[in-house]
């Protein structure tokens, strides 16, 4: 699957269904991610793109298809996955009467957030990388072929373009890192940023900046809702270590921005022995 075994993809949370709540999976017609669940809306058929498939932990990154083996092991029924097929295909045009578009408006099948961002802004070739930060932070780099990590720290799924894959790393809470200190920690930078009509996040960025590299040696880890990529562990909390009387809040500000990077960085160090050598890294926000 190019994945590792972890709560946060599909199969662990149908297995949950089936074995906890055996009712409502005996009752479920299909298992859809939400783009599924628009695109049956739409057209009244039940299809995923390769991408999104990718990340169910049921799907044959090399076959382009799901696995028996998996399915069966797991005893999950696959006729109740939707038919996975290429991004950008047409499936047919809108037949219900709940949008004002065009009945002959086409649907097209799109593509997973992070595999469309990668196309957006030119991963599109080896050596591309891009990292898109909002609530978490996905890094992606353009694969021609599946890469498996053998220690199973970062991922790899069908890339949005048909016949080309990513190797991707996933942080789960770097801005939600710093949005938990705007809402819990920064009353002062949100009355500065009010009276200057500033988003507060500016006004975080410059106290951060009056710290010096390293936060005073403060070091956050962003593990607020268990570590991803490469550690892979539901059970892992964010730490903000070392605090001292003499630690001001633009270091904890400059730690958490930090801590990020070095997220970052650890994973991009990955890629490389992975053998990905990279040769442009393009920033996005999510």
């Amino acid at each position: 699957t190019g994945l590792t075994i972890d709560p946060y993809f599909s199969a662990t949370k149908i297995l949950w269904f089936k074995d906890e709540k055996p009712d409502i999976y005996q009752k479920a017609h299909k298992f859809l991610l939400v783009s599924d669940y628009i695109l049956y809306k739409l057209t009244g058929q039940f299809y995923t793109d390769h991408s999104n498939a990718s990340r169910t932990m049921l799907f044959d990154i090399n076959k382009l298809n799901y696995s028996d083996d998996i399915a069966s092991e797991l005893e999950i029924d696959l006729d109740k996955m939707p038919e996975p097929v290429e991004s950008g295909i047409d499936i047919g045009e809108i037949i219900t009467e709940d949008t004002l578009f065009d009945k002959k408006t086409l649907v097209i099948t799109g593509a997973g957030d992070q595999q469309s961002a990668a196309l957006g802004v030119g991963v599109v070739s080896p050596g591309n990388i891009k990292v898109t930060t909002g609530t978490g932070s996905f890094i992606l780099a353009y694969l021609e072929r599946p890469k498996l990590d053998p220690k199973r720290r970062v991922l790899c799924s069908c890339h949005a373009i048909p016949g080309a894959w990513v190797q991707e790393a996933s942080i789960f809470t770097s801005g939600a890192f710093l949005r938990w200190f705007r809402d819990e920690l920064g009353a002062e930078e949100c009355q500065q940023a009010e009276k200057q009509n500033l988003d507060p996040y500016v006004i975080l960025t410059e106290e951060a900046e009056k710290s010096p590299i390293g936060a005073n040696s403060l070091i956050a880890i962003p593990y607020l809702v268990g570590a991803g990529a490469p550690h892979w562990n539901p059970y892992a909390r964010g730490l903000i270590y070392g605090l001292s009387l003499g630690h001001k809040r633009r270091d904890i500000i400059r730690s958490i921005m930090e801590g990020v990077a070095f997220e970052i960085r650890k994973n991009v160090e990955i890629f490389r022995e992975l053998g990905i050598a990279p040769k442009e890294l393009k920033l996005t926000g999510g």
